[in-house]
């Protein structure tokens, strides 16, 4: 049983260090697809399995604005599991407009979740997967 959990939490430190770097967010708004770039940074120190803290970063949408964000993490290591929210002022055609943005980095390497606007309207569904450390 503790050569299970040690190669569990071995499995799952290496799996999640280090989520610092440079993804390619798509960002599905309806049917239609965007290619967005999402930079993360922890706030105090690189994002790993047992962070929990502030967040900062940001999000760049190809040919229209790219703005920094804001937010925390919180991981756990026990679950193998990254939960993340962070948001951002959006600038498009001279209005600005909140958007936040909440999802989960798993074992499987992957960041999935969804994009609100401030009324609490789904924009969309995003997955994102890290393209520069």
């Amino acid at each position: 049983m503790k050569f299970l959990f040690l190669v569990h939490l071995l499995f799952a430190s290496t799996a999640l260090a280090a989520l610092d770097g440079t993804y390619l967010m798509k960002l599905k708004i309806g049917e239609k697809i965007f290619d967005d770039i999402l930079v993360l940074e922890g706030v105090n120190g690189p994002i790993d399995y047992y962070s929990r803290g502030p967040l900062k970063g940001s999000v760049t949408v190809s040919n229209a604005f790219s703005v920094p964000l804001a937010g925390n993490v919180s991981c756990s290591v026990w679950i193998g599991i990254c939960n993340l929210d962070f948001e951002i002022t959006a600038v498009e055609n001279g209005n600005s407009f909140k958007v936040f943005y909440s999802g989960e980095y798993t074992l499987a390497q992957s960041f999935t979740g969804s994009a609100h606007l401030e009324n609490g309207d789904l924009l969309g569904t995003f997955e994102a997967t890290r393209i520069k450390k």
